[in-house]
């Protein structure tokens, strides 16, 4: 593997040190790696959504990797029990990157919700996906692997590494070669 990305919830409920031993565990990793909050490390968090970002260091990314631009975006507001919504920040930055990037090249956009009517915003983020070569939308919340599509871009929705009502922990493998994605669920022992 060349990298990992955590699509948030990476906690049951934001608490600081449920993040910092979180953060201590995904540290072991001998790869880099890419994260985004999602609601159980932001929205219930006793800290009101600033221990993420403390522990963290940021809250969005951007990389290229293989010819493929990967961004994650919060799924803000910082907030405690807010409503799901990608922040206007968050917007504002998408945009910028998506305009700056030829429109040629692949982009692979990360966040925790699904991109509907989950979030309040989501067809502000999709109208900006639509401008560029969009092969992928990546989000977590729903806990479960699910193929969905979001007004004709292909998204999913990862699993929970947490073993309840699975075969068993596990994680998933998104291969990237020559443009093309594959996903592949691994569960462990």
């Amino acid at each position: 593997m060349s990298f990992a990305i955590f699509a948030g919830d990476i906690t049951e409920f934001g608490s600081d040190a449920e993040l910092k031993l979180a953060k201590e565990i995904i540290d072991e990793l001998t790869i880099p790696y890419y994260i985004v909050a999602g609601n159980h490390d932001s929205k219930w968090s006793e800290s009101g959504c600033n221990s993420f970002v403390k522990e963290f260091g940021y809250e969005e990314f951007e990389f290229d990797y293989g010819g493929i631009k990967f961004i994650g975006t919060n799924s803000g507001p910082n907030m405690r029990m807010a409503p799901a919504l990608v922040p206007r920040e968050s917007i504002v930055l998408l945009d910028s990157l998506v305009k700056a990037t030829p429109s040629n090249k692949p982009m692979v956009f990360v966040n925790h919700f699904p991109q509907d009517t989950s979030v309040l915003n989501y067809f502000e983020v999709l109208d900006i996906l639509k401008g560029a070569n969009i092969q992928l939308v990546m989000g977590g919340h729903w806990h479960n692997n699910v193929k969905l599509d979001y007004e004709g871009i292909p998204g999913v929705l990862g699993r929970s590494t947490q073993s309840r009502g699975k075969k068993g922990p596990g994680y998933n493998v998104v291969s990237v070669e020559n443009g093309k994605i594959t996903i592949a669920e691994k569960v462990v022992g």
